[in-house]
């Protein structure tokens, strides 16, 4: 079977509320998920395309591609906020060839199933792992057998949606064949423009936060307890082989697993293994209360130079009660401190506008980080997803309707926290960060400043959102135009921060 993939990777957000203009993150980004799919497709004899649409495409343009390809199947990958623009896919494909098969994957079917069966054009939804369904989908058309008893599958036929129980989990991981890496164009890819992988060797996260749609994908299996795992250590180095020998060029590692060596023991094996066959620096994440010195040393021992750890809020009542993330703020500065006395650097990720959230406690997370000193911060606001904890808790308290618009700027409105005042903070938050790390004893005055309700805070978003639109197109120009001199510049300005 001829199969086309379909990867839309960009975001698109409003310039102000209400505005009808829209600024565009444009992608770049490598899908483990689709790279996987795309490597048991060819071990079974079938061909596989990919559509990769790092920034929005017109309809023609869409199906001129698509012609080319002529797949008897495509298949769509789509996040929640994306799912718009793949219903206008789904629609365009069967205009460019009525008789091709449309399959949707990802995050949002397997949480949503049944709004994405019915999108118009939708044939088939993968609800969970895509592989092994997938595979039997395609063998099944091709040989004209019944595809009606599939797992994993909804499936529209006569009107009607059949529903076919999940599958088991795929374990262990080893039983995966290395992902298809060739099914990207690593010259396009964000990172590897300035020499970095980024690859993932687990799949799954224990943990439930309620921010998280984790909990939501763990109850489509009927073997929650596989959910989290690993390649073996061995496996896992002659997957990173194999990438290395395909793209020879690149010069370190950055591993998306939600956390990286989880386990003690297998950490130990990896980190002997990676070292004596690989030998390049990467970074990870982890997290804060299991980030312990043992587990710090062989991360270092290995070769890691940089850890990512979810901070998110500095007030331990929300981290607790509303986030589910059971750590205190103590916990959170040994894994700074201890990272710090190792020579690990180290990235925080933060989060502003949470619900129940005001501006007093989006200031006790920007304290945190003036005390934990992070050497890079990466700030969200907060974006309620179907089916998870905290979206229950926004439609309960009436902070968003039952539909979002993903390209808002901030997508809950509470009566104590203004969209507007999220917005402020989050755009100022690494500068006020920068500012409370100067010197504690001016922290009550700042909180005075920060907080005064006459602050010209349209103005001043407005100067922070150009400021932010020309250092990204910089950084964005140069990592694409002369990625030795973003390397450079990007080595000094850490030097100097650390």
């Amino acid at each position: 079977m001829n199969i086309a993939l379909v990867y839309p990777d960009f975001v698109i957000s409003r310039r102000s509320p209400g505005s009808n203009k829209f600024n565009v993150v444009k992608g770049g980004w490598y899908s483990e998920g689709l790279a996987s799919l795309s490597s048991v497709l060819k071990e079974k004899g079938h061909r596989v395309s990919l559509i990769h649409l790092t920034e929005p495409i017109k309809k023609e343009d869409f199906k001129s591609r698509l012609k080319d390809i002529n797949p008897e199947i495509v298949g769509f990958t789509a996040r929640t906020s994306a799912f718009l623009y793949i219903c206008d896919y789904l629609k365009w494909t069967k205009e460019a060839n009525p008789s091709s098969i449309t399959i949707l994957g990802g995050c949002h079917p397997s949480i949503s199933p049944d709004e994405s069966i019915t999108a118009e054009g939708a044939d088939f939804v993968c609800v969970g792992e895509g592989e092994g369904a997938f595979v039997d989908l395609a063998d099944s058309l091709n040989t004209g057998q019944s595809f009606d008893n599939i797992s994993n599958l909804l499936i529209k036929k006569n009107n009607q949606v059949i529903k076919n129980p999940p599958r088991n989990l795929i374990f262990p991981l080893d039983s995966l064949p290395f992902p298809d890496f060739e099914l990207f164009d690593y010259m396009r890819l964000i990172s590897t423009q300035i020499k970095v992988a980024t690859t993932m060797i687990s799949r799954g996260c224990p943990y439930d936060c309620a921010y998280c749609c984790n909990h939501k994908i763990k109850e489509v299996y009927p073997d929650p307890e596989h959910y989290t795992r690993f390649r073996s250590p061995i496996n896992a180095v002659l997957y990173l082989k194999k990438l290395l020998s395909i793209n020879p060029w690149i010069s370190s590692f950055r591993f998306l697993d939600n956390i990286f060596g989880i386990k003690e023991k297998w950490l130990e094996e990896f980190s002997y293994t990676y070292k004596k066959e690989i030998n390049l620096p990467f970074s990870c994440d982890h997290r804060p209360n299991l980030a312990n010195l043992k587990i710090l040393d062989l991360l270092k021992e290995a070769g890691c130079y940089q850890i990512y750890f979810g901070v998110e809020t500095g007030n331990e009542e929300l981290r607790k009660n509303i986030l589910s993330r059971n750590m205190t703020n103590i916990q959170i500065e040994e894994a700074f401190n201890n990272c710090r006395k190792l020579g690990i650097k180290t990235l925080a990720y933060n989060i502003v506008g949470l619900p129940k959230e005001t501006p007093a406690k989006t200031l006790e997370t920007i304290k945190l980080n003036a005390e934990i000193k992070p050497d890079s911060m990466v700030v969200n606001i907060f974006t309620p997803y179907p089916f998870t904890k905290l979206y229950e808790i926004c439609l309960n308290n009436h902070f968003i309707a039952d539909k979002i618009d993903y390209k808002e700027d901030v997508f809950i409105n509470q009566p104590d926290f203004s969209k507007k005042e999220v917005l402020f903070l989050s755009l100022y938050f690494k500068l006020f960060t920068r500012l409370y790390s100067l010197n504690e004893r001016l922290w009550p005055l700042m909180d005075r400043i920060i907080l005064w309700k006459y602050l010209p805070k349209n103005t001043l978003i407005f100067l922070m959102k150009r400021w932010d639109s020309f250092n990204n197109w910089l950084k964005d120009s140069l990592r694409k135009r002369m990625p030795s001199i973003y390397i450079f510049t990007r080595k000094r300005i850490r030097r100097i921060k650390s």
